[in-house]
């Protein structure tokens, strides 16, 4: 048989002869492979959005037209709300100037509260006589008083006779009432009050309770009763004449306050008293001291000549807790001088136990434009500390509510204006609900929540008004209705009369409340209307940004807010804690927080606040300036600006208004081209059935890119949103995201050929588009794209890189893999062989295992072959010294060789065969 070659079978399962280690490298690198593969099919996608969106060559895309079309189609909606917005605004802004008529009610207020200021309590007037009076009316019963008397310029004259043309003789019958008048004349003179130390006190100067009843009776109740002084002239003509009203020379008309304002009915002096309780003192210095305390609780039992009888101003009145004292204006004022001076001071009406003091009084003023019901009150509030704090308030509220007819036009006006507002909102919105694919496309914007809170807030606005008009309605009424004074009324009579107008007085004061929150519900009204300028700044792009950086900023600010909050009522608390006791300024917790806000605008009486507490103002001022204006207030700005960058980043270039408006005439020039002039002057109220409004064609190009859902919302809800979509799908894509597959690449000219668009315009728009987007260059975003072409082609020399160094480390593996199959056939065919000749030695026998004896040498070789043979007994362990049996020992193994059949198996080596390596 021929000589079989070994087989090599080192090839044949592999993979179950491969150890677990091996396995698990060549799975890892086929792994990278394998990403590397994905991402090298990924490039295009990535290549794509770094470089696809600044392109600006060859037609106009889908895209560009997109963007282009949102501009218009948002130019159009401003421009058909911007009448709208800035008619609705002008008339209520117009309505509010009529309606608040703040020009007038100041310079009312003005003058009411320095006239009320001004007055001086003087000797001169609201002087009682020193005896209780009777009234004319009984004068007249009991006929009256004999009075024969003689005047003359000088006293020694009285007896002169002989010049009988200075001497004046009067004698005839006086009623008891200019008795009494003449009497009150002569008690000026007869008390010698002309130096009182109080003469002369004013508003400014009431410290305590002596002082505000002085400043009653001698300065406010004179002035509204218009009483002349006591120094005044007599009339002697009057003297005897039972039907004159007073025997004063100088006549005034009561109830005239600064020459045009009329007061109605009467003045209300108003009490509220506290009951009396035991004091918090400690016991020890109570029975030392036994101070009064009272409680915060009002009384509300009679007190004083009230306990015993009826008393007006000692028994409360329907208000509770109110003890209320009416003078009408047709009492004699010497009436209500002797029931002030012997009844209210004499039984001290106003003590300890007062609370508060209002004197109210309504008028009416007619010479005002338009004219006012206007209320005063004087209010006086007893403060348990001993100090005594005043108050004047002057309220209010036009007798008309529309007293010209440009109001009546207005309102109108405002009314039909509200009343579109609300028809067309409603039917947009029944339409969005009907409607399946305006529900998808439908996005709660600006616009939509300003027009609806305009409309809710116009509803209350109209309720409000309607309350005010009735209430103005019912107050004239009540004017009209008022009985007329008689001195010679009955008790009941005057009753009445006393009870319609207090009635008067509550409903004016009612009015004037109302009024009030009316104007303060006019002021949000005009910001609720200033909303709808959001209409217009939705509409163009850079103020589109200005609102969205507003909005996205929305929730730092809020958090900033309750920042500032903590730090700024700190500072105002411990500036109350430092400057309370001190300055009036920082009196009160309200007052420190306005003293600190004026602070923070720089506003600062640091001199003063220094003298009082020099350490702490310089901590305070110090720390204050440091944390709220150069660290909180710089901190806000960086953070507006931080979220202004990131929104303008967002869309890149946008255009301006300028822009704006070279683009909408643009697109108007390229619809009227070659149209009459009726076409171009009526263009607004005509539809072309070739040239499709704006927002038809944009969801024409929408869906022929086939753009998802959530971006065409985008790019309905905002004017930044086609440009925000297009920001994001190529982020999107640089970063290799999934994205929707879309088609916003493509030329956009054939989808205007299938919807049959004119194609004059078609091309003309085409244009524009590609024009816009030319003009829409912007460094920053062409530096951006710039660097991710940049970044792209380095991932592509990268990922190449990675593949072939995968694919010369697969190469190596598979290489060294054989090789080392290779080695490990080669070390088994040696050991084979090695067997092989152990086996041939035995059959020689030559000893294997055996040592080298002692003393032998080893003899020359005489063959090349014997070379090799003693060279291999040798290396089996046998002696470099050859003897002669030795020599006889190799011949036979070379004759045992030449017998040995290759052909058959290979014997196994013997037992006591030793091997080296692996078997």
């Amino acid at each position: 048989m021929d000589e079989e070659p070994p087989r090599d079978d080192s090839d044949a399962g592999e993979e179950a002869a491969e150890p677990p280690q091996a396995q698990m490298l060549r799975r890892g690198s086929q792994s990278s492979i394998d990403l590397a593969k994905e991402a090298q099919a990924s490039q295009p996608k990535r290549k794509q959005g770094s470089r696809v969106f600044m392109s600006t060559g060859g037609a106009a895309t889908r895209q560009q037209m997109i963007e282009y079309l949102s501009l218009l189609r948002w130019s159009q909606a401003t421009w058909v709300s911007a009448p709208y917005a800035i008619l609705l605004w002008a008339s209520v802004v117009t309505i509010i100037n009529y309606r608040a008529s703040s020009i007038a009610s100041h310079e009312i207020r003005r003058g009411v509260i320095d006239n009320l200021e001004a007055i001086e309590a003087l000797p001169t007037r609201g002087m009682a006589p020193a005896e209780v009076q009777v009234g004319k009316a009984l004068g007249d019963q009991q006929g009256g008083s004999s009075c024969s008397c003689t005047c003359g310029i000088f006293r020694t004259e009285l007896c002169d006779t002989s010049r009988p043309e200075r001497l004046h003789d009067f004698q005839g019958t006086m009623s008891l009432g200019h008795v009494a008048e003449l009497r009150a004349q002569a008690a000026y003179f007869q008390e010698g009050v002309g130096n009182v130390s109080w003469s002369g006190l004013k508003w400014n100067n009431i410290r305590n309770q002596e002082d505000v009843m002085l400043w009653l009776q001698h300065g406010l109740l004179p002035v509204l009763w218009n009483q002349v002084g006591r120094d005044t002239a007599v009339d002697v003509d009057k003297m005897f004449d039972a039907s004159a009203d007073s025997i004063l020379a100088t006549r005034t008309t009561p109830g005239i306050f600064m020459n045009w304002m009329q007061i109605v009915g009467g003045v209300r002096l108003r009490q509220r008293r506290l009951q009396k309780g035991e004091c918090s003192l400690d016991p020890r210095l109570q029975e030392r001291f036994s101070p009064s305390c009272y409680t915060e609780f009002l009384q509300v039992s009679p007190f004083g000549p009230g306990i015993g009888s009826y008393a007006e101003g000692f028994v409360p009145e329907d208000v509770m807790g109110a003890f209320d004292v009416r003078y009408s204006l047709g009492t004699p004022f010497r009436e209500i001088l002797e029931n002030f001076q012997y009844m209210l001071k004499e039984h001290n009406w106003v003590g300890e136990a007062s609370q508060s003091l209002q004197i109210q009084a309504a008028m009416v003023h007619g010479e005002a434009t338009p004219p006012f019901f206007v209320m005063f009150e004087v209010r006086f509030d007893f403060k348990r500390s001993g100090y005594v704090a005043k108050e004047l308030n002057i309220f209010l509220t036009a007798t008309d509510m529309f007293p010209t007819t440009l109001e009546v036009v207005l309102h109108v006006l405002w009314a039909l204006i509200l009343f579109s507002l609300l028809f067309t909102q409603s039917f947009k919105t029944m339409s969005t609900y009907l409607s399946t694919r305006k529900k998808q496309l439908f996005a709660v914007d600006v616009r939509f929540v300003s027009d609806w809170i305009v409309i809710v807030f116009s509803i209350f606005i109209v309720g409000f008004f309607i309350l005010i008009q009735q209430s103005i309605w019912d107050l004239a009424a009540l004017v009209q209705e008022m009985p007329e004074y008689s001195p010679s009324a009955s008790a009941s009579e005057m009753e009445t009369h006393e009870r319609s107008w207090t009635l008067i007085l509550d409903r004016v004061d009612e009015a004037a409340f109302f009024f009030d929150y009316f104007r303060v519900a006019l002021f949000w009204y005009t910001l609720v209307i200033a909303t709808q300028f959001s209409k217009i700044f939705a509409g163009q792009p850079k103020l589109a940004q200005l609102m969205s950086a507003f909005t996205h900023a929305s929730e730092d600010l809020l958090h900033f807010c309750l920042l500032f909050l903590v730090l700024f009522l700190s500072f105002a608390i411990g500036g109350f804690m430092i400057w309370g006791m001190i300055m009036e300024e920082w009196s009160t917790p309200g007052k420190a927080v306005n003293s600190t806000l004026r602070a923070l605008m720089g506003e600062v009486k640091l001199e003063e606040m220094y003298s009082y507490a020099p350490f702490g103002t310089l901590v305070w001022y110090g720390s204050f300036f440091v944390s709220i204006v150069v660290i909180t207030l710089n901190l806000l700005v960086a953070m507006v600006y931080d979220h202004y960058t990131i929104i303008k980043g967002r869309a890149g270039s946008v255009a301006g208004v300028v822009e704006q408006l070279y683009w909408v005439s643009q697109d108007m020039s390229a619809r009227l081209k070659g149209k009459s002039l009726w076409v171009k002057l009526t263009c607004c109220l005509r539809r072309h059935e070739r040239i499709p409004m704006h927002r038809d064609l944009l969801e024409v190009c929408m869906e022929k890119a086939k753009l998802p859902n959530f971006e065409r919302k985008a790019i309905s809800s905002s004017v930044l949103g086609a440009k925000w979509t297009k920001k994001e799908r190529e982020r999107q894509l640089f970063s290799g995201q999934d994205v929707p597959e879309t088609d916003e690449q493509m030329p956009v000219l054939p989808d205007f050929d299938e919807v049959d668009v004119d194609p004059d315009y078609a091309d003309s728009l085409a244009a524009h588009a590609k024009e816009y987007a030319e003009a829409g260059y912007d460094p920053e975003d062409a530096r951006v794209s710039q660097l991710r072409q940049l970044v792209a082609a380095a991932e592509d020399e990268i990922i190449d890189m990675r593949l072939r160094l995968q694919s010369c480390a697969e190469y190596t593996r598979q290489s060294m893999h054989g090789l080392t199959r290779r080695v490990d056939s080669l070390e088994q065919l040696v050991h084979s062989t090695l067997a092989e000749l152990v086996t041939i030695a035995n059959e020689a026998g030559v000893p294997t295992g055996g040592k080298a004896r002692k003393g032998a040498q080893s003899p020359a070789p005489t063959s090349p072959g014997a070379t090799g043979v003693q060279t291999a007994l040798t290396g089996l362990g046998g002696s470099r010294q050859e003897s002669k049996q030795e020599i006889d020992m190799v011949k036979k193994w070379h004759k045992a060789s030449r017998a040995v059949n290759v052909r058959a198996a290979r014997a196994e080596p013997p037992p006591n065969a030793k091997f080296f390596g692996p078997r």
